[in-house]
């Protein structure tokens, strides 16, 4: 679900949705989170069972697990909360071990891994809309993994956004990793480099 609103947020820009994700985000770390940094299936809250169900490997769709790293992970991408970062890496580690007995049963986790290795890459596209925002952003919707928003200028409601403004009055993208930017580029030839 949380991830499903960070997904909202990127294409729509809409920054209600950054809130709604904290919430569920905010939720799963207080009544689902297991002594060993992973998830169970079940709130601490939640009937009680003999063991709380706790599925870790990916099959045709996505463990809870897995989910939950890509959502803190994304979410950490756009706000630079520590906490959720620190909470995808974690849970990572839990995911770790089924990753090197029985790959074929972690994709999604070893995709969130690799994300989580290349920072995930952070892309702030700014400008008035028009053809050269737009091709800005559609070299930034193709890189792998990435988590990338585009807004029109002044912008600062969500954290990721703030500071990134036009340069020399044209759209610009910034490529970040844990909010640290290289320059901003205003070609896309040049962001495809």
């Amino acid at each position: 679900m949380a991830l499903g609103f960070l997904d909202l947020l990127q294409a729509t820009g809409d920054a209600a949705w950054l809130e709604h994700a904290r919430q569920v985000l905010d939720d799963a770390l207080a009544r689902f989170r297991a002594d060993d940094g992973g998830f169970h299936d079940t709130a601490f809250d939640a009937e009680a069972l003999v063991a709380r169900p706790r599925e870790i490997s990916d099959n045709a769709s996505p463990s809870g697990q897995s989910a939950m790293v890509h959502a803190l992970a994304t979410y950490a991408a756009l706000t630079g909360s520590g906490i959720h970062r620190d909470a995808a890496e974690k849970t990572l580690a839990v995911l770790a071990r089924l990753a090197e007995r029985a790959p074929r049963f972690a994709g999604h986790a070893l995709a969130a891994a690799e994300a989580m290795l290349e920072g995930p890459e952070e892309i702030v596209v700014v400008g008035a809309p028009g053809p050269a925002r737009d091709a800005l952003e559609d070299v930034a919707r193709r890189r792998p993994g990435a988590v990338v928003l585009v807004a029109e200028p002044g912008r600062d409601d969500v954290p990721l956004l703030v500071g990134r403004d036009e340069v020399d009055g044209l759209p610009a993208a910034y490529v970040c990793r844990n909010f640290v930017c290289e320059r901003p580029v205003t070609d896309a030839a040049q962001l495809s480099r």
